[in-house]
This record gives C-alpha cells, sequence and structure tokens, in this order.
C-alpha cells in the first residue's frame, strides 16, 4: 500500500496537470498531436516513456484488488498496453491520435480526473 500511495503522489499531479492542459490548451495539443502523426521519432519515443513509466508502475504496484488503489494498478497496465500498441501496432495509435479541438478537451477530462484521484489517494488516505 505504501508503494501505491507513493506512486500516487507522483502520477497524481502529473496526470493533473497533463489533463487541466489538455483542457484549457487544447488547440496546442491538436497541433502537437499532428505533428505526432507525421513524426515515427516522436511515436516511437513515447512508445519507449508508456513502457519504461508502465513497467515502473506495475514492478512497484501490481495488485488487483477492487479498492481505490486499483486506479494506480490501472495506470501501470494502461501505459504498458499503450506501449505495446505504438510499438506492434502504430498505424493504431496514429489513427487514435486526436486532431480536433473539442474531441481533445473531452479527452482532457479523463486524466484530469484521474489524476485528482491519484492525488487524493497518495495525500489524503
Amino acid at each position: 500500500m505504501e508503494s501505491a500511495m507513493m506512486l500516487a503522489r507522483v502520477f497524481g499531479p502529473f496526470m493533473g496537470i497533463l489533463g487541466l492542459w489538455m483542457l484549457l490548451y487544447g488547440d496546442n495539443v491538436v497541433k502537437i498531436m499532428a505533428a505526432i502523426k507525421n513524426s515515427p521519432t516522436a511515436q516511437y519515443s513515447s512508445a519507449v516513456f508508456n513502457l519504461l513509466i508502465g513497467l515502473v508502475i506495475i514492478s512497484m504496484y501490481n495488485v488487483w484488488v477492487w479498492d481505490i488503489f486499483f486506479f494506480v494498478t490501472l495506470l501501470g497496465w494502461a501505459m504498458f498496453i499503450r506501449a505495446l500498441f505504438a510499438f506492434f501496432m502504430p498505424q493504431v495509435v496514429v489513427r487514435s491520435l486526436m486532431t480536433r479541438n473539442a474531441w481533445m478537451k473531452t479527452m482532457g477530462m479523463i486524466p484530469f480526473v484521474w489524476g485528482l484521484i491519484l492525488i487524493w489517494i497518495g495525500y489524503y488516505m
């Protein structure tokens, strides 16, 4: 449980800030996603980052129990699976990159809320 709280303290603010940025600056995010679609280097760099972070989270806390710490485990597996898709099925990831501002703002809610949950787990439990 202690490792889950430590991971939540790190990734809660990270995801909260990322989600808030997506909500407030969706037009910039759309431009970045359009550039990433045309850059295999950026795509594979993102895959390496997701793989590394996903494996760190999974190795530190991989407990499948239906409680509040489930969000920590799910984050690790989501990043790991996203990395596998980016390495072995990059066309699926490229197709899924959002390039519309309205959609990006909607998708910004997911990391924002997830980040708030992790902040609550890490600092207030």
